[in-house]
């Protein structure tokens, strides 16, 4: 839930308040260590240790997210380097830079809508190939050639009570 300013309340979903919160408060420490860093590079054992935390699995899952969104990459295996901004750095690029992304993120918005509402229309029109088809009877061209050199007969159904053959004679070819 967004709050005041957009800035989002982990508190006000009860059911995941503890974790989230925690989750946020160790991310939120964790990359001001990492900002802090010479040069923004450091040992992730280093930082277990400073953040006493008793999961290291948390820190590894919080590393891998970073590095998804591109704001840390991995050196070796437990040496990471900060790659977002570090502090201090022009809030004017951050900002024109935010800008850029919520831009972006409102256009990948938009196409999501308009695939998701293809792909609602595909389905549909799946569904409305397999319908059941017996309802709509139907007569095949191979079931309409000559009976006969002569003739070509047509039936017609017209509901359960009237069935009607028509026979129409051609001239040979």
């Amino acid at each position: 839930m967004e709050g005041l300013f957009g800035f989002f309340f982990p508190e006000a979903i009860p059911k995941y308040q503890r974790s989230l919160r925690s989750l946020h408060v160790l991310t939120t420490k964790f990359v001001g260590i990492l900002q802090e860093a010479e040069d923004g590079v450091m040992d992730l054992r280093e930082a277990v240790r400073i953040l006493n935390v008793s999961q290291k699995r948390r820190i590894y899952d919080i590393t891998n997210v970073l590095e998804g969104v591109g704001l840390v990459r991995k050196m070796s295996k437990s040496m990471i380097k900060w790659m977002g901004a570090l502090q201090g750095e022009d809030e004017y690029e951050l900002e024109k830079r935010k800008m850029e992304l919520k831009s972006e993120l409102e256009d990948l918005e938009q196409k999501e809508f308009i695939l998701d509402q293809h792909k609602l229309w595909g389905e549909q029109s799946i569904r409305n190939t397999k319908e059941d088809c017996s309802q709509y009877p139907f007569t095949a061209m191979f079931q309409l050639i000559h009976v006969g050199f002569q003739r070509l007969t047509y039936s017609v159904y017209s509901g359960p009570s009237y069935i009607a053959f028509v026979t129409l004679q051609t001239s040979p070819r």
